[in-house]
């Protein structure tokens, strides 16, 4: 137990036994003041002293040994780092183990002038031609090994420029860019040092070309020399004379195409002009599929010429009277097509020209297929096989006319067969009223002296219709009710037609036609 009244230097004294190592030897008071959270830390930073009293084991390795508070200057925020660098040149007092390996070793204001920006370097080269002493590491492997300046210049490094002037030996320092399979001669018999990708050979007297360009020879060359083919002037123009040589396979081995002719290649080709092959069948009968395939589903005969001829193999001519009727052994016909023999209607004369005997079928769509919309009846009933194209159809007892014909539109409703009959499609006129009155020609007045107009005879332009005199005896006439006919019918093209059958019929209560 502590004294019942402890003064600070005893809690110091007593708590000493507790501290951990390095720990700050003020009153522990100063930054514990709460006694029940002990691990609760506060301290008045205010006019710090001297920071390595407390934090001398915070500080990192290498540390700047100075004063905290030259780069520390706030204690709120201790990361925030701030030195002026103003009049210092000794940068290794602080920065020693910020400098890269193989460093620059003079002084880093020689190449860092900007304390605010350290990545920009700027270093005056004047005066400075041993490179090396900095660059050391920055040479390519294999590089030109004597001095930098024989090539570059500190205005441009990137611009390389080397008067070649008394240098002969190109590999000295271009060993490594020979390509591989190069000539061992000297660079200057093809290069120039001005104009190093331009190659210019002089190949005369140089007969063996192999000796330079083994590795240039495409594979199954012709194994003789260069020159027999090519010209130095203009390498890829080739010209070979081939007379005395008839073996071509002896070097054109690889040119032949697969499932060539095995023959020799004289017998179809010549030398002045490959492509144009020619050969001689005379004489070769029965054996075309030695060298020719036959095309994918090609009539299965293997003698060619019974179809074609050597001379003009495009023309195609058989003879079909050795052959059987039955045509689809070598012709398919085509979808859909009449499916019995051919005969029926082709012969082998004029194929194009077909003649069938349609006498005793009365089927006819097992052949034909009927157009769209077409009546479903049977065509026998419209058509006949002579004239195939005129169309008769006798109507008797047909009334319901729509059920074959539509009606056109705008076309009044009701019967077709109120106006029209189906010996005379034309309209005629009607006994009753229309919706539509069809316009007929003006009629010449033809009334009796003493007849009134009667007052329907709008409705029936082809009769004409009058009263009788109201005093019948007076005229002669009977009592009945007649009308006669004053005037002849009209057409719908007013022209006079029969007679109606109604003209001179009478009967009371109606009028006579």
């Amino acid at each position: 137990d502590l004294p019942d009244a402890p003064t600070s230097y005893a809690l110091l004294d007593a708590s000493l036994q507790y501290s951990p190592p390095f720990h700050y030897q003020g009153e522990c008071i100063q930054c514990h003041q709460d006694t029940t959270q002990w691990a609760v830390i506060s301290y008045i930073h205010l006019e710090p002293k001297n920071c390595e009293t407390c934090h001398l084991p915070n500080l990192p390795a290498q540390h700047f040994d100075g004063a905290c508070t030259d780069c520390h200057a706030s204690v709120e925020d201790w990361a925030i780092i701030s030195y002026t660098h103003q009049d210092e040149t000794e940068c290794y007092a602080c920065h020693q183990q910020d400098t890269p390996a193989h460093h620059y070793a003079g002084m880093c204001i020689h190449c860092h002038t900007g304390t605010q920006s350290w990545q920009q370097v700027d270093f005056d080269h004047t005066h400075y031609s041993q490179c090396l002493n900095c660059h050391q590491e920055d040479a390519p492997v294999n590089h030109y090994g004597v001095s930098c300046a024989n090539c570059h210049t500190p205005a441009s490094w990137g611009k390389i420029e080397f008067d070649h002037t008394g240098y002969a030996a190109c590999a000295t320092c271009h060993a490594t860019n020979a390509p591989a399979n190069h000539p061992d001669l000297a660079c200057d018999l093809c290069h120039n040092k001005n104009d190093w990708p331009t190659i210019d050979f002089n190949h005369n007297g140089h007969p063996d070309c192999v000796s330079c360009h083994t590795g240039d020879q495409p594979a199954h060359h012709y194994a003789g020399q260069c020159s027999a083919c090519h010209g130095t002037e203009t390498w890829l123009e080739v010209d070979f004379d081939h007379d005395g040589y008839t073996n071509c396979e002896t070097c054109h081995t690889e040119d032949t195409p697969a499932n060539h002719y095995a023959g020799l290649c004289s017998a179809c080709h010549n030398t002045e002009s490959w492509s144009d092959a020619t050969f001689n069948h005379t004489g070769v009968t029965g054996q075309c599929e030695t060298c020719h395939t036959a095309p994918t589903g090609h009539y299965a005969q293997t003698l060619c010429e019974r179809c074609h001829v050597t001379t003009s193999w495009q023309f195609i001519d058989f003879d079909h009277s050795f052959v059987s009727t039955d045509c689809i052994t070598c012709h398919t016909p085509p979808t859909p097509h009449y499916n019995n023999q051919c005969k029926d209607c082709h012969n082998t004369e004029t194929w194009l020209v077909t003649d069938f005997d349609h006498t005793g079928l009365d089927n006819c769509t097992g052949c034909h297929t009927a157009p769209s919309g077409h009546w479903p009846g049977q065509c026998a009933n419209c058509h006949e096989t002579e004239n195939w194209t005129e169309v008769h159809f006798d109507h008797t007892g047909y009334t319901n006319c729509k059920s074959c014909h539509i009606r056109p539109d705008g076309h009044p409703r009701g019967q077709c067969g109120n106006c029209h009959t189906t010996t005379n499609w034309v309209p005629i006129p009607t006994p009753v009223p229309t919706d539509t009155p069809t316009p007929l020609p003006t009629l010449p007045p033809h009334r009796h002296p003493h007849a009134r107009t009667n007052p329907y005879t709008h409705l029936h332009p082809h009769r004409a219709h009058t009263d009788p005199d109201p005093n019948p005896a007076r005229n002669g006439d009977t009592p009945s009710r007649v009308t006669p006919n004053r005037h002849p019918s009209f057409s719908v093209m007013g022209l006079p037609r029969k007679k109606s059958p109604f003209v001179g019929r009478t009967q009371k209560g109606n009028f006579a036609s």
